[in-house]
């Protein structure tokens, strides 16, 4: 290569540069393809789960939510959201379950259970099927979060392997303050992403 004096032109080829990036743009290419059709198909399967929630929250079936961290939910399921699942238990107490972190769905009474199954083998087609109302809610977990801020209720959380309970302080695009009763008080700040559970223990 003229004009490239020194050791650099023995080792800065820019055919071979060019050939090698073009390389790995084919390569990127057909991961991002892939990773594509996965995300589409993960996008699927939760929209399935979520559907077959509504159709609990729409029947006011009591349901045991098991938790991929093993933990059970029962209640019943009171709205499906874009990435959530609310059960209302015993006492008020609302409980949030990430739609990523539902392992499996029982249904708690035996014959109710017979008749949603039954209830789903005669459902029309997803395109026929009528508007669900009230039970499908067009919002997100922080969205739910950061409307109960104002009223700072007590709450508690479970995020990652961690088990964490205080005040609700604030909720931000990506955390969520709390302030806890530890020795000494202060605040704790929780990564929203890594939250799978999130129950709201009173009204504030």
């Amino acid at each position: 290569m003229g004009g490239m004096g020194g050791d650099i032109g023995s080792w800065l080829d820019f055919d071979d540069i060019e050939r090698w990036a073009a390389e790995a743009r084919a390569r990127d290419a057909v991961d991002a393809r892939q990773r594509e059709r996965w995300l589409r198909r993960q996008a699927e399967d939760e929209a399935a789960f979520a559907s077959l929630l509504l159709g609990l929250a729409e029947r006011r079936v009591a349901a045991i939510v098991t938790t991929t961290g093993g933990r059970h939910h029962v209640g019943r399921i009171e709205a499906v959201g874009a990435d959530f699942a609310a059960l209302g238990a015993a006492g008020g107490r609302i409980t949030m379950v990430s739609l990523a972190a539902v392992a499996a769905v029982r249904v708690a009474d035996a014959a109710e259970a017979r008749r949603h199954r039954d209830h789903r083998r005669s459902e029309p087609a997803a395109d026929a099927r009528p508007d669900h109302g009230e039970r499908t809610i067009g919002v997100v977990m922080s969205d739910v979060i950061g409307h109960a801020v104002e009223r700072r209720p007590r709450v508690q959380v479970f995020a990652g392997g961690a088990q964490l309970g205080g005040e609700l302080r604030a909720v931000g695009a990506d955390v969520v303050t709390l302030h806890t009763d530890g020795d000494p008080p202060g605040l704790l700040y929780v990564r929203l992403a890594s939250v799978s559970e999130f129950s709201f223990l009173d009204s504030g």
